[in-house]
């Protein structure tokens, strides 16, 4: 039986495809595709759990849907959301977090030292989820 080689546990297919989501910049600040997804979550902070929804995702940060009073501007705060597969199968993260800016309806946030391997996880979960 012959095995696929594999990059951080990934074949070099699968590698290649979730790195090819991310390599276009934009006109904006952000250097990575935003993908399309709804997903529920907890923001949690100092004995705080605000509920809200990630709307859009790259490899460097999410949007959250949520109120924005509650959200603390430049604080290192937990994103916890689990994410249902295709297949069913559910994921659980739970993704520390810097809001770098609050508007009307919610948070841009930065991913604060996701972590290769974290970062291809979550890659691939949002691609299947899709």
């Amino acid at each position: 039986m012959n095995a696929k080689p594999k990059i951080d546990g990934y074949t070099h297919a699968t590698a290649r495809k979730i790195l090819a989501m991310h390599k276009n910049s934009s006109s904006e600040r952000r250097f990575n595709e935003r993908l399309p997804i709804e997903v529920s979550a907890v923001i949690n902070y100092d004995m705080h759990a605000v509920i809200g929804t990630v709307r859009d995702i790259s490899a460097n940060g999410c949007f959250i849907e949520a109120d924005p009073t509650e959200l603390p501007l430049r604080n290192t705060l937990e994103l916890a959301m689990s994410v249902q597969t295709r297949s069913g199968e559910t994921r659980y993260y739970r993704l520390p977090v810097v809001i770098r800016r609050v508007t009307e309806n919610g948070a841009g946030v930065s991913f604060n030292e996701l972590g290769r391997e974290m970062y291809f996880n979550l890659a691939e979960t949002v691609q299947v989820a899709q």
